[in-house]
């Protein structure tokens, strides 16, 4: 039978508050003097912009960058601001452009999604809701904004969009260069000539958190692309990726990951972790049982795990599995 790790409690490390990335939905808004000017009006001109400060200008602190992006070789593997490496890129500067961008449609959705999801909860957790307050507002900005990340569909035409897939492609296969469209992508495991379709269900989250495997633990992530591809996998790499990204919004979306993201003051960095650890639980369990790794074995798999994501303390589990990454 198929089990999780058995549970500990996961404890993650402390964070540097020197360093900040700028997080913001609506566009870029690098701040000059204008604002200063803008402060010297009005109490109630003075207190709105001080509002607009909390909600754009300091939604994530990151600890030390290592951590957050990657480990210490990170920059070794890959670079987006070298001549030589010009057409790879690292998560720092990905997510950093998808925290600039305009999210107006996709927050519609995501309004809409959040609406019928309100309508599923029980009603002691809505009692509970009224009695404990909501989350901080850093942690709602970043919840929100990887949701709404998850309704942007791949474009190629898109430089940025392009450059992450290709950098992916890059370094799982050791080649040179990646053609925007080609039966070369079934090689990491899409099933199309583009990413596009099988990035559908979560948009370019899917994308981003692959990113984050191989800038943050680029030996596992390359270990796990190879075992799939040496046992001829009928769930290919990059669908798997995409079913673990998928389990991962649906525990953010529905709270579960609520109460980590506050201890760790990060909503992104337990998100991507998160996804880490669900890959190694999968990756050893299948390492186990390597005879039957057929669609429908790893399918119920993710299953398993996907029902195991409603408890706290199995997702305390998952979480503490990135300790155990090498």
């Amino acid at each position: 039978m198929y089990e999780l790790n058995d549970k500990e409690n996961y404890s993650p490390p402390n964070q540097d508050n020197d360093t900040h990335i700028n997080v913001k939905f609506t566009q870029f808004r690098d701040e000059d003097n204008d604002n200063s000017v803008k402060r010297k009006g009005s109490k109630k001109s003075k207190n709105k912009n001080k509002e607009e400060d909390t909600k754009y200008d300091y939604i994530s602190k990151k600890s030390d960058e290592n951590e957050y992006f990657g480990n210490k070789n990170m920059n070794k593997i890959i670079i987006d601001d070298e001549e030589e490496y010009s057409d790879k890129i690292n998560f720092k500067t990905a997510f950093s452009y998808f925290s600039r961008c305009d999210y107006k449609e996709e927050q519609e959705m995501i309004d809409n999604e959040m609406k019928l999801n309100q309508k599923k909860k029980s009603f002691i957790k809505k009692i509970c809701e009224c009695f404990y307050g909501g989350l901080p507002l850093k942690i709602k900005l970043q919840k929100n904004l990887i949701c709404c990340m998850t309704k942007v569909a791949y474009d190629d035409s898109i430089d940025m969009h392009y450059k992450i897939l290709s950098t992916i492609y890059l370094f799982f296969t050791k080649e040179k260069e990646c053609p925007k469209t080609g039966k070369h992508w079934e090689k990491i495991g899409f099933q199309s000539l583009t990413p596009k379709s099988d990035l559908r269900s979560v948009g370019m989250v899917a994308a981003l958190q692959m990113l984050f495997f191989i800038c943050g633990y680029p030996s596992f992530s390359y270990t796990v692309y190879k075992f799939f591809l040496e046992k001829n996998c009928e769930w290919l790499f990059a669908v798997t990726a995409i079913n673990i990204t998928q389990i991962c919004y649906i525990t953010l979306r529905d709270e579960y990951l609520d109460k980590f993201c506050v201890k760790k003051d990060d909503a992104i960095w337990i998100f991507n972790e998160f996804y880490v650890g669900i890959f190694y639980n999968l990756n050893q369990y299948l390492m186990e049982n390597n005879e039957e790794l057929t669609a429908e074995f790893i399918s119920q798999c993710l299953e398993k795990i996907r029902k195991r994501c409603t408890s706290s303390s199995e997702i305390d589990a998952l979480l503490w599995n990135t300790k155990k990454v090498t």
